[in-house]
């Protein structure tokens, strides 16, 4: 009975959002802004790129890190 879910492809860098209709998931398309949208929750929004964009800015210090744990 789930009637929508979200999945993070993160090595695609790529967000999947699933909803149900009619007994079956069909993956939503971003909006023009590049937006997910929930049909089910209003205001329920993911902006894709500043996503990504925030991932790769953590993923970058924590490389950084790791590769000099002294600091």
């Amino acid at each position: 009975g789930v009637r929508e879910y979200l999945v993070w492809v993160v090595l695609e860098e790529e967000f999947r959002w699933y909803v149900l209709e009619e007994g079956d998931y069909r993956q939503q398309e971003p909006d023009g802004a590049g937006c997910l949208r929930s049909p089910f929750f209003p205001g329920l929004v993911l902006d894709v790129s500043a996503v990504f964009t925030r991932y790769q800015c953590c993923r970058h210090v924590l490389e950084s890190a790791i590769a000099n744990p002294t600091g």
